[in-house]
């Protein structure tokens, strides 16, 4: 259901290549279906564990619809020593307008994802947002999941983001 022309074509493609994300079946892939908390523990521990057998799925959180936030904070808490400082916070969140919508207990997540490249914010006009408390498609935790997972190889995004295009 995801056409090539599509704008995430190429990350779904390279996500499913690497074992990242699946479909719902060879043939749906459901781009704009929200994110559950089920799909993105799944997706997490494929990252961090190289696998994820369909029985490790808690069931229980297959119909728990998650916002940007919780999508962020748990990239960062995935981390072994993330260190962002106060400045590094107030650097990267100030050019977005919505940014008084994230909690200052997530503030360090959300500052170390755009340090790190893997979240960029939505451009609407002129002007990014990073829309924390919206439900997230599919389509962009699979951009958010790939660029995580592209951290953690060593890969610099910018330079990948080139090769993919």
């Amino acid at each position: 259901d995801v056409p090539t022309t599509h704008w995430g074509y190429k990350a779904i493609c390279a996500a499913k290549s690497l074992n990242i994300i699946n479909g719902y079946s060879n043939t749906e892939f459901g781009t704009n279906d929200i994110t559950s908390l089920s799909d993105l523990d799944a997706i997490l521990t494929r990252i961090n564990n190289g696998y994820m057998a369909e029985d490790d799925l808690n069931t229980n959180n297959m119909f728990t619809m998650i916002n940007r936030n919780l999508v962020v904070t748990k990239v960062y808490q995935n981390q072994n020593e993330p260190y962002i400082s106060k400045e590094d916070v107030d650097y990267y969140l100030t050019q977005f307008p919505d940014r008084n919508q994230i909690k200052d207990s997530d503030a360090k997540a959300w500052a170390w994802c755009i340090k790190n490249k893997i979240i960029f914010g939505s451009l609407e006009g002129d002007t990014c947002y990073l829309q924390p408390t919206d439900y997230i498609p599919r389509i962009q935790t699979v951009n958010i999941a790939l660029n995580y997972y592209l951290f953690r190889a060593g890969f610099d995004n910018d330079k990948v983001q080139i090769m993919i295009d």
